[in-house]
């Protein structure tokens, strides 16, 4: 049997649209082994200031956490992260979640255009490749078929 310190796990919403004075419950669900004896710590991140959520502000059961969160002021928007620590070891990156204004899109799309030139058989081949890349995603190359990259 394997032992792992936690990690976030996927899928999870990671942007939260609320109100002024209204309640978020926003979940934190972690990978780990073992999974039943993971302490949670949540902290609160509005470029001004890193704030300690306290213990009273969020519950645990085993690999999940929900943070009870109302903004008040625009200040209160921002991002919260939260990390998890097991018998094996704490978790390296937080799991981070955006907490915007109700009504508000956050939207950071970026278009690109990745041209490629590379040597097969003393002939240059150049493609280019259109993709879109939004923080969220990553943006792959798709190689012409029987064309592939061999590391070194």
């Amino acid at each position: 049997m394997f032992s792992d310190a936690p990690v976030c796990r996927s899928g999870q919403q990671k942007v939260h649209g609320v109100a002024r004075q209204e309640a978020a419950k926003i979940l934190c669900e972690l990978d780990a082994n073992p999974q039943d004896s993971i302490h949670f710590t949540w902290k609160f991140n509005n470029t001004a200031e890193v704030i300690d959520i306290p213990a009273a502000h969020f519950t645990m059961d085993r690999f999940r956490s929900t943070a009870s969160y109302t903004p008040m002021t625009e200040l209160d928007y921002g991002t919260l992260l939260c990390w998890g620590r097991n018998d094996i070891g704490v978790q390296k990156a937080p799991c981070v979640f955006h907490v915007i204004p109700a009504g508000m899109f956050l939207v950071r799309t970026i278009f690109c255009i990745l041209v490629v030139s590379f040597m097969v058989n003393d002939l240059c081949l150049r493609f280019a490749h259109s993709c879109t890349l939004n923080s969220l995603h990553h943006c792959f190359l798709m190689l012409p078929p029987g064309l592939y990259f061999k590391q070194k």
